[in-house]
């Protein structure tokens, strides 16, 4: 009689669609490997058919349908296995569970091969002991039947104290249009007879998505009986920054995990650590399934400026409890201030003249560059691949690259978060989100000049408007670039390039910044002067020495841009932008009226001035060396025979008055 009362073990699921990586410890890019962020492990590597792994070891103490288990083995076709010693021949499948072709024990993203180039299996261990989650990474995974044209990568995660599962989709690439959709089984199989897919398997297919961590799917696999009452706390949705203007509104999203609808709760919330702030309602319906955001009916006060942790949970369920206290409680972090500045979004753009995708992906950018003009910085990093990659790569921008394990192009990092494909991964709302941010620092370049033979010289003043910037993980960026560059073209289909990075000033890793404190400004005096040898390499194989060479092609065509940014978290508060203006050592108000024919120019140029008495007239090649110096009045004729085709740059001084003009002299 006592046994028609129980309920069998088994797992059940729930869905995580577009919430990131669970838990959130693994903050990575999802195409981090061992090669690009420490620590991971690669298992098997590309594989012609489908093979099982070693045996592997478990980090941490785990069961699997409430039993112990030490080690697992991967196989190339994407699931894993408890059954160390399995006689199941793996094969690609997928099929829907239980079947005899999938061994017992095992977790399944069924249906993908490692039959490309860069195709792997890797692990890797992230938390602290008693709250580790392990890592099993599919990496770059090969359609079946589309070697060539789309890429899975996705992970099964074992976490510690739990005995939870998870299911991770990351990012999902395809090459071209016409590209076979993967299909995929999601599921645990424990023996023959048991099993749980998620909904859609065997045919369960990939959604778009990107390297960043916020766009994932995962899948959360508990062993046990669903409970009839369980209300998981998902986040605390509170921004990251708060005014202390106005009390502020506490949002608690949660999910209806159990069998059962929530018709009434107590919502709570403490703020680091305090006393809890408690509100009932009496009227719900929360149905299963059913992800609610609930607003606390008492706002809160933040009462100083600075961190705080605020936690939220909901309790007594329907007057009675919750079956699973463990996940009642989500929390979130916020910085309250008095003060802030309109933030220029920092954009750091991965790219290449080699890189066919990266041609629309920068065409993509500068459409919301052009309609949000005043509001960003941007540089371009040339990088190193693919092919021979772009001649106009330095080891700058491979440190670079390093630092956000950036490992395909076209990459666009935003004010330090991981990057995203500009064709289709950032959109001009995106923009405004980040831009609506609020920043605790304000920039000003006050000069940036250019001296004789390629000097640079320019002065930054950061004035901290809160006591945000804390510590010394904290680095003052900056970075001179020429704006728009034409001699690196490659394949592509770009003629010209902007924003390129040229020189990181002293280096790749900024300026230490210390003693920042609220209200006080802080001015530095960065200077760097270009080797006067200019090269162009046939590729980013043969780069250039940034100790004795240059890629500058116009010295009159540059600028700085500078940000603030956290060497350890990398983000980035603020940043600003300033064109390079050639020192002349004295004011430099506009002289009217001058004209400089024709341009492009072959055997000689007309300067003309009709305004002008008395003016003085100099050319300089691009290098800042003075070729011509002479008086002029109205109208002089300059001979430029002898002259090598480039740029050049001709000034007319009259007083306290001074005009430039570039000329093209060409052949």
């Amino acid at each position: 009689m006592l046994s028609l009362g129980l309920q069998a073990q088994s797992y059940y699921y729930i869905s995580h669609i577009r919430e990131g990586n669970p838990g959130g410890l693994n903050t990575e890019s999802d195409q981090a490997n061992d090669q690009n962020s420490g620590g991971w492990t690669k298992i098997t590597g590309t594989q012609a058919n489908v093979v099982y792994s070693g045996n592997i070891a478990i980090p941490f103490s785990f069961k699997f349908a409430g039993n112990a288990v030490t080690h697992l083995k991967a196989a190339s076709s994407g699931f894993i296995t408890f059954d160390t010693g399995t006689k199941v021949t793996p094969i690609t499948g997928p099929a829907a569970l239980p079947t005899a072709t999938l061994p017992d024990k095992s977790v399944s993203i069924w249906g993908m091969s490692a039959s490309g180039s860069n195709d792997g299996i890797y692990t890797k261990t992230f938390g602290t002991a008693g709250k580790r989650q392990f890592w099993v990474k599919f990496y770059s995974m090969t359609t079946p039947g589309d070697a060539s044209n789309s890429w899975t990568y996705a992970s099964v995660v074992l976490e510690e104290g739990s005995n939870k599962i998870y299911v991770v989709m990351q990012n999902c690439l395809q090459g071209s249009n016409a590209y076979v959709s993967p299909k995929h089984t999601f599921g645990i199989q424990v023996d023959g007879t048991s099993a749980v897919m998620v909904a859609g398997s065997p045919n369960i297919t990939n959604q778009t998505s990107d390297l960043i961590v916020e766009d994932n799917d995962y899948y959360e696999f508990i062993y046990g009986v669903q409970p009839a009452l369980d209300l998981a706390g998902m986040k605390v949705d509170l921004p990251t920054y708060v005014s202390r203007k106005a009390p502020i509104d506490i949002k608690f999203v949660v999910r209806n995990q159990g069998t059962s609808a929530v018709t009434s709760y107590t919502l709570n919330y403490s703020v680091n650590g305090g006393t809890p702030v408690s509100a009932n309602v009496s009227s719900a319906n929360i149905a299963p399934n059913a992800v609610p955001v609930l607003t606390h009916a008492i706002k809160w006060n933040p009462p100083t400026a600075g961190w705080y942790t605020v936690k939220a949970w909901a309790s007594n369920l329907n007057n009675t409890g919750d079956a699973a206290p463990a996940n009642d409680t989500a929390s979130a972090r916020t910085y309250a201030y008095d003060s802030s500045a309109i933030r220029k979004v920092m954009h750091e753009v991965f790219t290449s003249s080699t890189c066919p995708p990266c041609n629309p992906g920068n065409a993509a950018l500068q459409a919301i560059f052009d309609a949000r003009p005043g509001t960003h910085s941007k540089l371009k990093y040339q990088c190193d691949f693919p092919g021979s990659g772009d001649p106009y790569y330095t080891t700058e921008v491979g440190t670079r690259r390093g630092i956000y394990g950036v490992n395909s192009i076209p990459a666009t990092v935003r004010d330090g978060l991981p990057g995203v494909n500009p064709n289709g991964g950032y959109t001009i709302d995106d923009y405004d989100a980040l831009q609506a941010k609020p920043s605790f620092a304000r920039i000003k370049i006050n000069s940036a000049q250019l001296s004789w033979k390629g000097k640079v010289d320019f002065e930054v003043e950061v004035m901290p408007l809160e006591d945000y910037m804390t510590g010394s993980n904290w680095r003052l960026m900056a970075v001179i670039a020429e704006k728009t560059t034409f001699k690196n073209v490659k394949t592509n289909g770009e003629t010209e390039f902007t924003h390129v990075v040229k020189k990181m000033v002293p280096g790749p890793n900024g300026t230490t910044l210390s003693n920042l404190v609220k209200g006080t400004a802080q001015k530095f005096n960065l200077s760097y002067t270009f080797p006067d040898v200019y090269r162009l390499p046939s590729s980013a194989v043969d780069k250039i020495n940034l100790a004795s060479e240059t890629t500058v092609e116009d010295f009159w065509d540059l600028e700085v841009v500078v940000f603030l940014q956290n060497n350890s978290t990398k983000e980035v508060v603020q940043s600003e932008s300033k064109n390079v203006a050639l020192n002349t050592g004295v004011n430099q108000e506009e002289l009217s009226g001058l004209m400089v024919y024709p341009n492009p120019a072959r055997d000689e140029v007309h300067v003309e001035l009709p305004s002008a008495a008395n003016a003085q007239l100099s050319v300089f090649d691009m290098n800042g060396k003075l070729l011509v110096q002479q008086a002029v009045q109205n109208h002089t004729r300059i001979n430029t025979l002898g002259w090598t085709p480039g740029l050049y740059m001709i000034q007319v001084q009259d007083g306290s008055k001074l005009s430039s003009r570039k000329v093209m002299v060409q052949r």
